[in-house]
């Protein structure tokens, strides 16, 4: 998903708001290593795995966005990677790119570079997010074959692949879905509602992006 209308959520404003969620992240992290400690088999290892997986997929997920943008002559204002306190800010690949603290969604913001095939343009935007993931599972469904993709399994290489496709597929199919997102400064919009919601905007829509632009003249 990206979205123009929101730069992320806020850090905990007070010690007492940081010290409750350190608190809870603590004990959810231990509740988490107990579990996979307790009568341990391979498989319990997904735990971990998708969560490590969600935050590797949500990057690819917004890279995919960006490079497909500056692929089709877009310029791309921001990357976030995740929400929350900032982390670390710099440029990857001459795009500005923030991780944030939180890595459960992201965002990026494009600007048309031209008035060419806006609407067109936007839409493979829209949908690189959710087809690079898709193109992941598809590339590891190719790697390992159906019969090991679908089969459980006690070697922890292939259940890490096992768990990295199905996230992907996972979060490709949530971002599909046609919805609006409520955000702190307003609403956003999935990939799926983008890519309906683009075809009906006017040339107008984007010429004024590409004139309320940093270093438009």
């Amino acid at each position: 998903m990206f979205d123009p209308a929101t730069g992320g959520h806020p850090s905990p404003r007070t010690p007492g708001e940081k010290w409750l969620i350190g608190t809870f992240t603590t004990l959810g992290l231990a509740l988490v290593f107990g579990t996979l400690m307790e009568d341990y088999e391979p498989v319990k290892l997904s735990v971990p795995f998708f969560f490590v997986s969600w935050v590797l997929l949500l990057a690819l997920h917004e890279f995919g966005h960006a490079l497909t943008a500056r692929a089709l002559g877009w310029k791309v204002q921001s990357v976030s990677i995740g929400s929350g306190r900032t982390l670390w800010s710099g440029r990857i690949l001459g795009m500005p790119v923030r991780f944030r603290a939180v890595p459960l969604s992201g965002y990026v913001l494009p600007v048309p570079g031209h008035l060419r095939q806006p609407r067109l343009r936007e839409f493979l935007i829209y949908a690189a997010g959710p087809g690079i993931e898709l193109a992941a599972a598809a590339a590891i469904l190719l790697a390992l074959g159906p019969s090991t993709l679908f089969t459980r399994c006690e070697q922890v290489p292939v259940i890490a692949a096992q768990t990295f496709a199905a996230v992907a597929v996972l979060g490709a199919v949530i971002n599909l879905v046609p919805l609006p997102v409520r955000m702190e400064r307003g609403f956003a919009t999935t990939d799926g509602l983008g890519m309906i919601l683009c075809w009906g905007r006017s040339d107008w829509h984007y010429a004024r992006q590409i004139d309320c632009s940093p270093g438009a003249e």
